[in-house]
């Protein structure tokens, strides 16, 4: 097959990690797949680390004859049969490219945010979209219920995928040493962008009551974002800032992830919680709150603990029994591993997702009042 892939996004999120182990996946098993991203983009950045050569296009506004043009051409020339995208803005700009070239587009949502119910929105849905992927039930679920004219037939669902490599823990020492952290256990990790719907302020209240039990123990957090001088002027506030460690963005977060002793995610909103599934296949246990698609990645009481989002009592509570059982959370990353293998490995995404790609590629477009 002969695939277009196209990103708009200059940050990197569940969405950009996504899109580049489709790319690379699919590109290892025999697939023509171009990667167009904004240039400057962590993408694009992360593409190239990879191996890849990915094609930058600058795409600004919703609606631009000039780049619709380039993505027509573009199609065109490498003969392109299907194109995938996220984002609305994408949607617009190759989704009338794709339609005069005569091929498919299909759309992956990858968070349980509805689509908005304007005009242009639900137009661009209908008519320039063949098909939607979904990674999660909540997804799926939280689409059919907030956009009633989207039909369910049009929505697939196909969970992400994580790549099972090593544990990584002989890294640990490294880790500690790095940051000027104490090696007393737990080692605390949160992963992501550092804005108000991640919970990472939720998370900072839950510390203290740690902090009280388990004196100097460490939390690493990952990411970067606008809350970043908030947040470490809380953890002041807080007195835990001798303790927390703000390692900004990173491309060794496996690596990291493989120091710690629980990776927490205190989302309040999240659309599928990547890092959990990557923290699992590491065999490590996490805490999470129980919001969104969190309850189909994580088995509760079985590979990590779950609580009500903004509970900072019923967070460090979690984290507690964790810290104070080390067996049990020990069994939680075992089984945590073995459930990624068996539902979340990239091999049965790539299948599934090479499966649906031939299907679309084979199946004429609806009428538009279908």
């Amino acid at each position: 097959m002969r695939l277009l892939f196209i990103s708009s996004i200059k940050y990197w999120g569940g969405g950009e990690a996504w899109m580049l182990s489709a790319v690379r996946g699919l590109t290892r098993r025999g697939h023509h797949v171009t990667l167009v991203c904004q240039p400057g983009s962590r993408l694009e950045a992360r593409a190239r680390q990879a191996g890849l050569k990915p094609t930058t296009v600058r795409m600004r506004g919703d609606l631009d004859p000039g780049v619709t043009f380039k993505f027509y051409r573009l199609i065109r020339r490498r003969r392109i049969q299907l194109v995938c995208a996220n984002m609305d803005k994408e949607i617009r700009l190759a989704g009338p490219a794709a339609t005069l070239a005569g091929i498919p587009l299909i759309r992956r949502r990858g968070s349980d945010i509805p689509f908005s119910n304007a005009l242009r929105h639900r137009l661009a849905n209908r008519l320039l979209v063949r098909r939607i992927i979904v990674n999660s039930r909540a997804t799926r679920d939280t689409l059919l219920r907030a956009n009633p004219w989207l039909a369910a037939e049009k929505l697939d669902l196909i969970y992400n995928g994580i790549a099972l490599e090593d544990r990584g823990e002989g890294d640990r020492a490294a880790v500690v040493e790095e940051f000027g952290l104490s090696d007393r256990r737990p080692l605390l990790i949160v992963v992501g962008m550092l804005n108000s719907r991640k919970g990472h302020e939720v998370l900072f209240r839950a510390l203290p009551r740690v902090w009280e039990e388990f004196p100097r123990p460490g939390l690493l957090v990952v990411g970067d974002g606008p809350l970043g001088e908030h947040l470490q002027e809380l953890a002041a506030t807080l007195g835990i800032a001798d303790g927390v460690r703000f390692a900004g963005f990173r491309n060794d977060v496996r690596r990291l992830i493989g120091a710690a002793d629980i990776l927490v995610l205190p989302s309040r909103n999240e659309g599928f919680g990547y890092v959990l599934a990557e923290a699992m296949s590491l065999g490590k246990p996490v805490v999470a709150s129980r919001i969104s698609s969190i309850p189909e990645v994580v088995r509760e009481g079985e590979t990590g603990l779950l609580v009500p989002p903004g509970d900072a009592v019923a967070l460090s509570e979690a984290i507690l029994d964790l810290a104070r059982h080390p067996a049990r959370a020990r069994r939680m990353g075992i089984e945590g591993r073995r459930w990624v293998k068996e539902r979340f490995s990239l091999e049965r995404m790539l299948d599934e997702l090479e499966a649906l790609l031939a299907r679309t590629i084979g199946t004429p477009a609806e009428p538009p009042n279908a």
